[in-house]
Formats: C-alpha cells, sequence, structure tokens
C-alpha cells in the first residue's frame, strides 16, 4: 500500500487512535483503488509504492508520496467511520460502548465524515497540481500518460477557474459532482455556439496540454463563463445543487430522507436560481458566437470559420448621402 504503516496514518488523520491498521485497511485498499490508482496510473503507482518500501527522504518521488498519503488516509478514515462504530456477531449489529466511551452521535459522526471527504478530495486536487507543475521525469511521464489526462476531459481542469466565474464553497467535492452536468453543457449547449470542430479542436488541446494563444483568449473571456454558468443551470434543475436562503451561495443537495419539509423546502428559489443561471449562459454563448463571426477566417480560428457554425457578419449599411432626404407618398 501507499500508507504502510500507523504513524503515516495518524499524521493526517490525528483522531486515529489505533493499535495497527487492521480495522481501516480495507477502507485504504478501496480508496486506492478507486480514487488514487486512476489519478496516478499504473506506472506512477508503482513508483510511489516503491517509494514506501524503500524511502528516498527529499526526493521528488518522497514529496508526491506524501502528497498522495494526505487523501488516501483522510478518504479512508471517512470510509470507515460507520463500521468503527459498530461490531457484528451472530446476534446482529452492536454498537461500541465503554465504561469511559460512547458511540458519537450520528450528526457527529456525519459531520467527521463530510469534513473528511471534503478534505481529502481537496488533497487530491493539490496532488494533481503538483504532479502538473513538477519539471521531474515522474511527473512529465504521468502529463503524456492517459492517467495524466483523465482529468483533462472537460474545458474546466481546474476547480481555480471554475470559482472565477461562480463561487463553489465546497470546493472539489462540489465541483467533482457537477462533472456530468459540465459534459452534458458542453455536448447539447456550447457546441451549438462553437460548431463540434471547434469544440473538439479545444477539447483536444485542454487534454494535450496545447492551447493556442487565441484559443486561450476564448476560453477564459467566453467559452469559461458560458459553460459555468450552464453547467449550475443544469445541476440546479436536476437537484444536485442547491442554493443557500440568501440566493448567494451554492452547494452539493444533501438528501435527508427523516425530514421531508427540509427536502422540499426552496424549490421555488431553486427554479429561479437555475433560470438566471440558464439566462446568463445563453447570453455568454451569444457573445461567443458574435465573437468568432467577426474575428474567424483561414487564419485565425480556422476551425470554426470552415465549419457550418459560422456565419458572416453581416456588411455594414451604406451611409445616405449628405443632403438626402426621405419623401413620403
Amino acid at each position: 500500500m501507499l500508507l504502510p504503516d500507523l504513524a503515516t496514518l495518524q499524521r493526517f488523520v490525528a483522531s486515529a487512535d489505533f493499535n495497527s491498521l487492521d480495522k481501516i485497511e480495507p477502507s485504504l485498499l478501496d480508496v486506492e483503488s478507486d480514487y488514487l490508482l486512476p489519478v496516478l496510473g499504473a506506472d506512477l503507482h508503482a513508483a510511489l509504492e516503491l517509494e514506501a518500501t524503500t524511502p528516498t527522504p527529499g526526493s521528488v518521488r518522497a514529496r508526491l508520496l506524501l502528497a498522495a498519503q494526505r487523501p488516501l488516509a483522510q478518504l479512508a478514515f471517512a470510509l470507515a467511520l460507520p463500521q468503527l462504530q459498530t461490531t457484528v456477531s451472530e446476534t446482529g449489529v452492536q454498537i461500541l460502548s465503554t465504561a469511559t466511551h460512547k458511540t458519537a452521535f450520528q450528526w457527529q459522526i456525519a459531520d467527521q465524515q463530510r469534513d473528511l471527504r471534503r478534505k481529502g478530495l481537496s488533497a487530491i486536487g493539490q496532488l494533481i497540481e503538483q504532479l502538473e507543475a513538477s519539471t521531474d521525469a515522474l511527473a512529465v511521464a504521468w502529463r503524456a500518460s492517459t492517467a495524466g489526462q483523465a482529468h483533462r476531459q472537460e474545458l474546466f481542469t481546474r476547480v481555480d477557474d471554475f470559482i472565477r466565474f461562480i463561487p463553489l464553497p465546497g470546493g472539489r467535492e462540489v465541483f467533482v459532482q457537477f462533472l456530468a452536468d459540465m459534459r452534458r453543457a458542453e455536448s447539447f449547449d456550447l457546441v451549438l455556439a462553437t460548431g463540434l470542430p471547434l469544440l473538439q479542436e479545444l477539447r483536444t488541446q485542454v487534454r494535450t496540454r496545447s492551447l493556442s494563444s487565441e484559443n486561450q483568449t476564448l476560453l477564459e473571456d467566453y467559452v469559461w463563463p458560458a459553460l459555468a454558468s450552464l453547467t449550475i443551470a443544469r445541476a440546479l434543475a436536476s437537484s444536485v445543487a442547491t442554493v443557500s436562503a440568501s440566493g448567494g451561495e451554492i452547494t452539493a443537495a444533501r438528501i435527508d430522507t427523516s425530514n421531508e419539509k427540509e427536502g422540499e423546502g426552496g424549490s421555488e428559489l431553486i427554479t429561479q436560481r437555475a433560470l438566471a443561471a440558464r439566462l446568463d449562459g445563453n447570453r455568454y454563448l451569444q457573445q461567443l458566437r458574435v465573437y468568432l463571426n467577426a474575428e474567424a477566417s483561414p487564419s485565425r480560428f480556422a476551425t470554426y470559420y470552415a465549419s457550418s457554425a459560422y456565419t458572416a457578419p453581416a456588411p455594414p449599411a451604406e451611409p445616405r448621402a449628405a443632403g438626402a432626404t426621405a419623401r413620403f407618398c
């Protein structure tokens, strides 16, 4: 495993009061397989496994291992928390309790789970940023690999870029939940403005880190703000997201089957916020089309210019001759 000893776990989760890793080892294996391996890829994962067994303190590999161990410990502990509260025997499920300790209330367990999950997913984002920035051969090879491009399938690859346009109080945890709606917004909404050839060009350049300067400007000034608004509109409409009572924040929806009134409340506000986000997104798309139609040529935005999405701008109106007057019959 990438996290081989109890001391490493307790470094990142101070409340892990264990005598060994036995109780949490299944969760460590699950998180490593489901979260870390897809991010790292087989080659980098193997290199970090080697570092875990034969440390090279101070090396790039050691720093990357440390960055991978943080989310591994936090997410595994969050996953294991419910099972740590109980034991199962032939007589059923029992709550753990001693003369000096008792099982925490459910809301305390849920709060700690959410906090650890938020921190763990944020740490995965930090691991990716570290790999993106490093000039070490391990990171360079990772960026060229399938795993190194897996998080670049959408036009937004960083939470920080998204929150320039829409605040996400939940950070990466909420961003990850929006990915499916982001893909739909790209494929069903954005493509109407850019045409499929230009959208494919943008996706390829983002995935391979080869954005041209004109496409970078296109993303920052038009595509990203449109895509952020349209993503939120779809997320709100599908109840993946909700807004605060003031309407100023967007967070991941919390399904609470024990309180139906809470689940039903605020639907009108959510509908209004979704409509406002949709209108904002459509306005950005209109600005995008106007910009592309005005700027596209055989040498600039050539993919768009050659596509059926391109519409030649109307010629300027001819100036009226001096002294001319209109006559009505």
